[in-house]
């Protein structure tokens, strides 16, 4: 019986593991991805920051989830949604991705690793895979 629960256990979080990797791999593999190409698998981004003549912020946002019930009382109101947001922040030097954190509500609900933001780097990570 223990080492069927120690199995179970090992599978289950190696799989919620594997599921939730890309953004947080995105972190180091796309480092020295190049401008162009970034903005060639990304897109073009919503902000951009010149912050020395060498260094420029990038921002990327998402918004995902249903906006949910707001329901209005005498008393105030209650706001019940699932609505999250994913802010992907890249710095890049002398042309390249230096750096790359993400903010806003990105978390999904078993997991705290940013999963909400994959679809803003999923297709850079698929280019740097191709290109190695």
């Amino acid at each position: 019986m223990t080492r069927w629960v120690i199995a179970v256990t090992g599978a289950l979080s190696g799989a919620l593991a594997s599921c939730s990797t890309a953004p947080e791999q995105a972190r180091t593999r796309l480092i020295g991805l190049k401008d162009t190409d970034l903005k060639m698998c990304a897109g073009l981004p919503a902000k951009m920051e010149v912050v020395s003549p060498r260094t420029r912020i990038y921002t990327y946002d998402l918004d995902a989830g249903s906006p949910g019930i707001s329901v209005s009382l005498p008393v105030g109101s209650i706001n019940m949604s699932n609505k999250k947001n994913c802010t992907a922040i890249f710095r890049m030097e002398d042309g390249r991705v230096a750096e790359l954190n993400y903010t806003g509500a990105t978390t999904l609900v078993i997991r705290n690793d940013n999963g909400i933001c994959e679809p803003l780097i999923a297709s850079c990570l698929s280019r740097m895979a191709e290109r190695r």
